[in-house]
């Protein structure tokens, strides 16, 4: 995709009216399709095709190119969220998985059947990291023990277990999930919460790792947990004081 757009480097262009705005958004005063140009062939810049229309991230900066005609329709600062996901991104981010899931794409369908049932129910709340109307990442607050397996010790009513810490893999290592994780930890605060609890896989060095960064540091036990396809893991749990 980038090397498309970098092959046909000489056609982008833009409108007077165009250029004007662009500027604007961007506070610049310099040629705008120059600008753009050199974010386009940055190494660091993140480009995709969505529709008719190529995207290029960069810098906390979005330009728009329509692909037919390498017009730049538009560019501006990238606009970050964290917030509580409401059903319409629950769908649209457990979708996302499974569209990306390899061998295990079952087991991710039956997980979103349950996960939109746990949280019509109010058993769980979903924390959304939201870069340009595009979910980046997410984790999850789970405050009833019915929904995880080996629950004693892990819920209680100032205990929450915190699960499914992700982020889409072009926005890792770049501050926002820890964006994420600071403003949900602030608000299990305000809900009255004082630890929170987590499981990760006793194989999973790179994530334990993560985890003990996060405060993740006092052990709790061992237990096995199932996967809806059988398959039996060995976790270890962790927990951290609010």
């Amino acid at each position: 995709m980038k090397e498309e757009l970098i092959n046909n480097i000489n056609k982008i262009h833009t409108t007077k009216l165009g250029s004007i705005r662009i500027q604007k958004n961007l506070n610049i005063e310099s040629d705008v399709v120059e600008y753009i140009k050199k974010i386009i062939l940055d190494n660091n810049s993140f480009i995709y095709k969505n529709g008719k229309n190529y995207y290029c991230e960069n810098n906390n900066v979005i330009v728009t190119i329509n692909s037919y005609n390498y017009c730049i329709i538009t560019a501006h600062k990238l606009k970050y969220i964290c917030k509580i996901a409401n059903i319409k991104e629950i769908n649209t981010k457990w979708d996302y998985e499974i569209d990306n899931a390899s061998d295990d794409k079952n087991n991710y369908i039956i997980w979103k059947k349950s996960y939109i049932e746990r949280y019509n129910k109010g058993y769980i709340i979903p924390y959304y990291g939201i870069l340009n109307k595009r979910i980046i990442c997410e984790c999850t607050a789970v405050i009833n023990k019915s929904v995880i397996q080996n629950s004693e010790g892990l819920i209680d009513k100032d205990t929450v277990y915190l699960m499914a810490f992700r982020t889409v893999e072009h926005y890792q290592g770049k501050g926002y999930f820890r964006e994420l994780f600071n403003y949900m930890i602030n608000d299990l605060k305000k809900k009255g919460f004082k630890k929170t609890t987590l499981g990760v896989e006793s194989t999973e060095i790179k994530n334990k790792s993560i985890y003990q960064k996060y405060g993740f540091t006092s052990y709790i036990k061992n237990g096995k947990e199932k996967y809806p396809d059988g398959t039996l893991i060995e976790v270890e749990y962790y927990s951290k004081d609010l």
